[in-house]
């Protein structure tokens, strides 16, 4: 009896570590499958994986995008119920809890709509990747108060 007790203890730690490190549904990145799938705002093919932004809803809806700026100018026009935001790492286009992310807007970088915001892991990656130049670095909550005229693609 013994025996089963921490059998059972052990089978019970086990299923709950399974459960942490996969987490829920809604809250894994986004499965995109580049140059097939197309962006929710702009419907052009999502081609660059490090531009890469999704949403998930409440209603368990994944909305998809090419460019961070189309992620935000679709939260502005819908105002969804959002469960999870992900955006792409531009070193590395892993996957990035966008309330975690650090973003740049720079009109120089070219980003597929012409927004020129990309996202990256850490201040130190922002330092890494623009070497000096002066930059302005934004939260995403931060993005998300911009006016929309800020959001416009740099039109040349």
């Amino acid at each position: 009896m013994r025996n089963f007790f921490w059998l059972a203890l052990l089978l019970m730690f086990s299923i709950l570590n399974w459960h942490c490190q996969t987490g829920t549904p809604g809250v894994e990145p986004p499965k995109i499958r580049y140059g097939e799938d197309a962006c929710d705002e702009c419907r052009m093919i999502i081609n660059e994986a490090r531009f890469a932004g999704a949403y998930f809803t409440t209603d368990k809806k994944w909305y998809l995008f090419d460019d961070v700026g189309c992620m935000l100018n679709h939260l502005k026009k819908y105002s969804p119920q959002v469960e999870h935001y992900w955006v792409a790492d531009y070193n590395n286009e892993t996957w990035l809890d966008a309330n975690k992310a650090v973003f740049v807007l720079k009109r120089d970088v070219i980003t597929p709509m012409g927004f020129g915001i990309i996202a990256l892991g850490t201040q130190d990656e922002v330092k890494s990747v623009f070497k000096g130049r002066s930059v302005k670095q934004f939260t995403f909550s931060e993005l998300q108060a911009l006016n929309p005229e800020d959001l416009l693609p740099e039109v040349k």
